[in-house]
């Protein structure tokens, strides 16, 4: 699943560095805007039907047609409400072209219902070959049809046709790799209504927490400061949180089958905890240390600023992705509620914190908020795991190596840079990844082999290796 999202994220990474070239600032916060709205919109037709069908012991063709027709019911009510709301919201952004953008794009949430009900069963078969071979051919005709319209259109809409493109692309290739016909049926309501719900529920606080600072952002500055943000904020999930977040819906699945057995249950919590931390410090702070490069070569001197709030935001998308990895624990420890309520707990925070840091300072403060805040959340959030693996407080161990490991690579990383600063930008770049990796990878071998070679994240990926 790692692998996958891999694949996917670098095709994303290579449209966004074309398209960085091709558009302006002022295009991307035009579009942003619009994008952060229809995120919101899309959200509320969203009820966790993939992780109910991944979470049920036996699914059946009712419920599967069950599932499909909740959504679609839903869908229908969410792209109506987008297409009459849109000059409203237009006035409220204090921009009227969003008007268009917005009718335009309350297309995608009708277009998403063709997508086949039955490809959550791959993950749940533990079929991730599959998976990996619908995710790729989506994302690589997706990335190349929107390249295209940005070369013929120039302009921001190149962005809003893409969307509409890349919707249906993606829902052709899942009915070509998993063929399903949907039936209209309300049969097993009742089996998904609370799970229904509690997803409803998580989805929107995960909405908002994701998204709080950049509706700050976008309220307080023009569409060229927030295109700039927005950028940073995206390049975080290409590097940080999307190569983190897919450890947790791929384990999902071996979760909700390990639940019976207490020990191997809790064995795997700890192993999994453990390698999450060790792989998000070490890429969070990986970015901290190459972020000017990273912007520059991918994105050019025009995004410079973006490389500034990038050093800032990368931990906290760390964070927030370890978070969704807490959220599939929960839901596999039959905890939904628990899952539910952290994602509300994460909203709140995240909006409040930056909204104050938005109305008293700038941007800057805004940013600074989403990284403490999502430190404090996810160290509340591991608690909680941690009483499910029996740990308590020594729990917080897990991260003792990897933060040594990653001062210790920050502080190589910066020796490298005084050393080769008269050097091209790709060398440069090289020369940080290549010393800061192996400065961090021999710290915490060092570390675990003094500890006595615990089991935890350390064993299991020496095992691997």
């Amino acid at each position: 699943m790692v692998g996958t999202r891999f694949f996917v994220r670098f095709l994303g990474l290579f449209s966004v560095t074309i398209l960085a070239r091709v558009l302006t600032p002022e295009d991307f916060g035009i579009f942003a805007t619009g994008a952060l709205v229809l995120a919101f919109f899309v959200l509320l037709k969203e009820v966790g039907a993939s992780e109910a069908i991944i979470k049920s012991e036996t699914v059946t063709k009712e419920d599967l047609d069950t599932l499909w027709t909740i959504t679609f019911i839903l869908s229908l009510v969410t792209s109506a409400t987008l297409f009459l709301l849109a000059p409203v919201i237009a006035a409220f952004t204090k921009e009227p072209r969003i008007t268009e953008i917005l009718q335009v794009m309350a297309l995608v949430p009708l277009i998403d219902c063709g997508y086949s009900p039955a490809s959550s069963m791959l993950v749940k078969n533990f079929q991730f070959k599959q998976e990996f071979v619908l995710k790729f051919f989506d994302k690589f005709v997706r990335v190349i049809a929107i390249i295209i319209l940005a070369l013929v259109l120039r302009s921001y809409w190149a962005l809003v046709y893409g969307a509409l493109i890349a919707a249906f692309l993606g829902a052709t290739a899942s009915q070509i790799v998993m063929p399903y016909l949907p039936r209209f049926t309300l049969v097993k309501r009742k089996k998904f209504s609370s799970f229904a719900f509690l997803a409803y529920c998580r989805g929107i606080a995960r909405y908002l927490a994701s998204s709080a600072d950049e509706f700050v952002v976008r309220a307080s500055e023009g569409n060229q400061i927030f295109g700039v943000y927005h950028v940073a904020k995206d390049v975080t999930r290409v590097l940080v949180a999307e190569l983190l977040e897919p450890i947790g819906y791929a384990l999902l699945p071996a979760f909700v089958k390990l639940k019976s057995e207490a020990e191997r249950f809790k064995s795997a919590l700890r192993i999994t905890v453990s390698v999450y931390l060790l792989a998000s410090i070490a890429i969070s702070i990986g970015i901290i240390a190459v972020a000017d490069e990273v912007i520059l070569i991918l994105l050019g001197p025009q995004w410079a600023l973006s490389a500034y709030f990038l050093s800032i935001l990368a931990v906290g998308a760390g964070c927030v992705s370890l978070g969704q990895i807490n959220q599939q624990i929960f839901i596999a420890n039959d905890q939904a509620k628990s899952a539910a309520l952290f994602a509300g707990m994460r909203a709140v925070c995240f909006t409040l914190s930056t909204v104050i840091a938005g109305y008293i300072w700038d941007t800057t403060a805004i940013a600074i908020a989403f990284l403490l805040t999502s430190i404090l959340v996810l160290l509340v959030e591991l608690k909680s795991i941690f009483k499910i693996t029996g740990d308590g407080y020594k729990g917080y161990k897990y991260f003792i190596r990897p933060l040594a490991g990653g001062m210790v690579m920050l502080a190589s990383v910066n020796g490298v840079a005084t050393l080769v600063y008269d050097q091209p930008l790709l060398v440069i770049l090289i020369a940080k990844v290549l010393i800061g990796s192996f400065s961090y990878g021999v710290t915490v071998y060092s570390l675990w082999r003094l500890a006595g070679k615990p089991k935890g994240g350390e064993h299991a990926l020496m095992e691997r290796l």
